[in-house]
């Protein structure tokens, strides 16, 4: 893993450190942000690259519409890295502006699971130069997950964007 990795989460951390001790008695606030970090995994080979994987962060603002339901939309930015057997390695990079629909299954519990499902656009880019080779594909997103302890995040979603670019993300997340 490279060093910037580390770096990431080794900040993320420190700001989960400092907050934890947030009072745990209170309800559950009408809008919530939440950061986290991404862990990526290419969904499939293309042409001659081999299928590795990267790690970045995502934002995401939630909005309560109803008791079970809330609307949110994310900003994710996702890499995973490919060796060629033609040169490399390759950096993917994805940034995803997804708005989604969230529906939490236990609403009054300290552990709350989820399901949501957004759509939404991605540009995507497997040089690392965004003026050179990006593109702009339309992006669905299904996402599961558990909300803990009123302030951390745990999910798994899949990104379908196209035959290159599409890849799940594991994440870990803080929202306040």
């Amino acid at each position: 893993m490279k060093k910037s990795n580390y770096c990431i989460v080794l900040l993320f951390f420190t700001l989960l450190g400092s907050v934890s001790a947030w009072s745990q008695d209170k309800p559950e606030k009408k809008f919530s942000f939440e950061i986290g970090l991404n862990h990526s995994f290419a969904a499939r080979k293309v042409d001659a690259f081999d299928n590795d994987y990267g790690l970045l962060f995502y934002m995401e603002g939630r909005r309560k519409i109803s008791q079970p339901l809330s609307v949110a939309l994310q900003l994710d930015l996702s890499e995973f890295y490919r060796d060629s057997k033609y040169g490399g390695p390759y950096t993917f990079i994805i940034l995803g502006v997804i708005p989604t629909l969230y529906y939490d299954f236990q609403i009054e519990s300290k552990i709350k699971p989820f399901a949501g499902i957004g759509a939404g656009v991605a540009f995507s880019n497997i040089k690392a130069v965004f003026n050179d080779g990006y593109e702009t594909n339309f992006c669905f997103m299904p996402s599961v997950g558990v909300r803990v302890f009123r302030h951390f995040t745990v999910a798994v979603n899949y990104e379908l964007i196209n035959k290159n670019y599409s890849h799940a993300n594991a994440r870990i997340g803080f929202y306040f």
